[in-house]
């Protein structure tokens, strides 16, 4: 391996490190300052209910339904988190005919 080989792969491991050092020092300080975060959030237009409804989405269930008590979540949440599960749900629905489409267009041409 030349020596700027090797130093381009030290370069990406590095990257990589720093990047994982990085995500790792996000979900620490998210962990640690999470109600700090969710008070600047609320001089952020939209900020806290977009933030709510992110967190509602990516959990389970029944985290979603814990989440939702919290008493910072903003009212409007509910009705974001619904239109974003049909947006979710419209986008799976298209992207399940696109790829039986592409099977039922395979056999076609295979016949």
């Amino acid at each position: 391996m030349s020596n700027k080989s090797t130093l381009k792969a030290l370069r990406e491991v590095q990257i990589a490190l720093e990047a994982d050092e990085a995500k790792e020092a996000l979900k620490t300080h998210t962990a640690n300052k999470l109600d700090a975060i969710l008070k600047e959030l609320e001089h952020v237009p939209e900020g806290l209910a977009q933030f709510f409804v992110a967190a509602e989405i990516t959990a389970s269930a029944k985290a979603a339904e814990i989440i939702a008590t919290h008493v910072m979540r903003p009212d409007e949440v509910t009705k974001l988190v619904a239109t974003r599960k049909a947006e979710i749900a419209k986008d799976k629905a298209k992207r399940k005919a696109e790829r039986e489409a592409a099977i039922t267009q395979k056999k076609g041409l295979a016949n």
